[in-house]
């Protein structure tokens, strides 16, 4: 079972995801080479975030849990937290006044918006893949109790997760190049991040997970929302699984109030 891996990214790094942002200094999870196409989003949320570059997801190998001998990174690398006051996040209209990025990751898994405003992801998983949306740099939600969102599709009958990324279970790896600025991240060692496990129809429902509903993290069981990065839609993948077509559509995603 794969975990995603959180990493953050900083202004003017260019690496190989095609993931579009409009935030200076944003943070993405850690994908395996080959994800699919991003797409923009159309506003910035908070004026605590500055200037005018955008980021892309590091692509890289990485498993459920990863062990680095990583020194500390350079502290002056970090961006600022930013204290997100709203609960709308993406009802992919453009009305959207988000400052993250969403994306989809792995071979042959695409995603994008249609006419009717939804967010349709749909392919063959054949590596470690799913979609998801990076916060702007480290985003504080603690004032929400968790999130929701509206789902329908069909994944063959495999495990669909939704993991909520945050810097204290994202690995931190200071030796990669392409990662300058992960001082975000504060875990060494064995690294998972929290998961909730989404019941998939084909009709849509609205699914709305508190924070405590996520588990199974290192060091943090639970996700901290003062810290939270990323959430991403995880396929199940291993390997020892065989290809399978999945098609997935996701709407109205907001904090729970």
């Amino acid at each position: 079972m794969m975990r995603a891996l959180a990493a953050v990214l900083g202004c003017g790094v260019l690496v190989p995801l095609s993931l579009n942002l409009l935030s200076c200094t944003t943070e993405d999870i850690d994908v395996p080479d080959g994800g699919a196409g991003g797409t923009v989003t159309v506003a910035a949320a908070s004026s605590e975030t500055s200037g005018s570059g955008g980021s892309s997801s590091n692509a890289t190998n990485t498993s459920a849990s990863s062990t680095t001998g990583a020194e500390m990174c350079d502290l002056s690398d970090a961006c600022e937290p930013v204290v997100i006051a709203t609960p709308e996040i993406l009802e992919f209209s453009e009305s959207d006044s988000f400052a993250g990025g969403y994306f989809s990751y792995g071979d042959g898994v695409s995603n994008e918006v249609t006419a009717d405003e939804e967010w349709h992801v749909r392919g063959e998983v054949s590596t470690y893949s799913g979609f998801g949306f990076s916060l702007p740099c480290v985003a504080d939600v603690s004032t929400f109790s968790g999130v929701e969102f509206s789902i329908r599709g069909d994944v063959a009958g495999q495990r669909l997760v939704l993991s909520a990324n945050t810097t204290s279970n994202s690995v931190q790896d200071c030796d990669n190049p392409d990662r300058p600025d992960d001082a975000h991240n504060t875990c060494t060692g064995q690294c998972s991040n929290s998961e909730a496990e989404i019941e998939l129809t084909e009709q849509a429902q609205t699914i709305s997970l508190e924070w405590s509903d996520f588990s199974g993290g290192s060091r943090n069981d639970e996700p901290d929302p003062s810290e939270i990065v990323s959430l991403v839609w995880v396929f199940h993948w291993d390997d020892e699984a065989s290809p399978y077509s999945v098609d997935v559509t996701v709407d109205d995603i907001r904090f729970i109030e």
